[in-house]
């Protein structure tokens, strides 16, 4: 029988292994969760004023076609950045709460907005 950590690994797996979406991941985490005692650290209710998904889009300056663009529900973000804080000294020193306040304050505009023309690349990160 798998453990919680167990499970939650197992569902990860799926997701980059792309035998299933981001969305579906985050439901079954969200549904783990309510299996367990205690919930999914960092697991962000949707509501109106809570962003829902962090989005990446990267485009080939030369040919406006997109390279990259990838959906990623916020609540897998979220829970990704206390996963790695486990595994990661330099986001283990970080104040996560803070850090998760900070971008859920940006829902609704664009994070980052870069321009590399050495790689001929525009990358565009939203919070929504």
């Amino acid at each position: 029988m798998l453990n919680t950590s167990d499970e939650t690994t197992s569902i990860l797996k799926m997701v980059e292994e792309n035998k299933i979406n981001a969305e579906q991941g985050v439901r079954m985490l969200e549904a783990l969760g309510k299996g367990a005692k205690t919930p999914i650290p960092g697991n962000v209710e949707t509501s109106a004023n809570k962003p829902r998904f962090m989005r990446v889009h990267v485009t080939n300056l030369a040919t406006g076609k997109s390279k990259v663009n990838v959906t990623v529900p916020f609540a897998l973000v979220s829970w990704g950045l206390r996963v790695g804080a486990q595994y990661a000294p330099e986001i283990a020193s970080m104040d996560l709460n803070s850090l998760e306040e900070a971008l859920m304050a940006t829902a609704g505009t664009k994070i980052v907005d870069v321009m590399d023309d050495e790689d001929g690349e525009h990358v565009e990160i939203y919070i929504d």
